[in-house]
């Protein structure tokens, strides 16, 4: 008999993979809101960009086709998402609308002295990147399911299937403010941790106005597991003079580690570098787990809930 679920994620694999047929078929995480711009050009002044105030063409398009004018419908592969973002000059994206709405555009506008020469969406470039959060989340939900065994039980002369349970250590991440790619790396880690059920605790989750120390040290000794991650930067803020969140944090995990060296409650995770040139040598030594290779992520993170943060 087939697995339905295993075609389900077949099917999403390959419309991930070669892109979507159907806008209106797409995951939620593929359709976002956006704004509508006109790219004109006006006699003796040039071309300009304006905002384009199209709802009442939307009306109409929505109950023709069942789409939404001031929604991206985002259907491209998941390869080709990646390069629109690697190549991405600026903080937003634009997505031409079909030609034959562009030259409805242009049939309504009445002034002779502007002509359209296009007219786009625009969504902040976030929204794209969250997609790929959405998708490697999803990818390590399936692994997950694939590789957790299940275990047949007998009751009442009948087989049940049993899933094993799924419950996890609660978490603290330590880490420094080396640069924005690495802020966004830690904070798609810390989702894709809460995505499954983890207790994540780190400085994104203090509310503007809170005590950033007392939430450190409330972090620190309160939850199960510590993770770590490790730069050569973070390491040299660990080292600096001068006081900063990571070379706080360290004290705190020193002191603990000072007075229950054989914990297994701080985990290094290596992003950059090596463990030696990452972590301060009371962390160093500590098998932790290397994600400095973004296509191994997912299954260092199936290790990392499975085998550490596994109650």
């Amino acid at each position: 008999m087939i697995d339905s679920r295993s075609t389900v994620h077949a099917d999403w694999v390959r419309n991930e993979c070669n892109g979507y047929k159907d806008p209106l078929s797409l995951p939620q995480y593929r359709v976002f809101p956006c704004t509508l711009y006109s790219h004109n050009s006006v006699a003796f002044y040039g071309e300009h960009v304006k905002p384009v105030d199209a709802h009442d063409v939307d009306e109409q398009y929505q109950k023709e086709s069942g789409i939404s004018l001031y929604k991206m419908y985002v259907r491209e592969g998941i390869e080709s998402i990646e390069s629109v973002l690697e190549n991405l000059n600026g903080d937003t994206i634009q997505m031409s609308l079909p030609e034959h709405l562009n030259t409805a555009f242009r049939e309504s506008y009445t002034n002779p002295s502007v002509a359209i020469l296009e007219v786009y969406q625009q969504a902040p470039a976030a929204y794209f990147t969250g997609i790929l959060t959405s998708v490697k989340n999803e990818l390590i939900n399936i692994l997950i399911s694939e590789s957790m065994s299940e275990r047949s039980v007998e009751k009442g002369g009948e087989k049940a299937i049993v899933a094993h349970n799924k419950s996890y250590k609660s978490v603290f991440i330590s880490y420094s403010y080396d640069n924005h790619n690495h802020e966004q790396w830690v904070k798609h880690f810390a989702d894709t941790l809460k995505a499954h059920g983890v207790k994540v605790t780190f400085d994104k989750d203090l509310p503007y106005g809170g005590n950033l120390p007392q939430f450190m040290v409330n972090g620190i000794t309160s939850s199960d597991v510590v993770l770590i991650i490790g730069t050569p930067k973070y390491l040299a803020k660990v080292n600096e003079s001068k006081t900063t969140g990571a070379k706080f944090e360290d004290v705190v995990i020193t002191d603990s580690l000072m007075n229950d060296i054989e914990t297994t409650k701080f985990v290094p995770i290596l992003r950059e570098g090596t463990f030696t040139t990452s972590f301060a040598p009371l962390i160093a030594h500590r098998k932790g787990l290397d994600f400095s290779e973004d296509n191994a992520f997912d299954e260092n993170m199936v290790e990392l809930l499975e085998v550490v943060l596994k109650k």
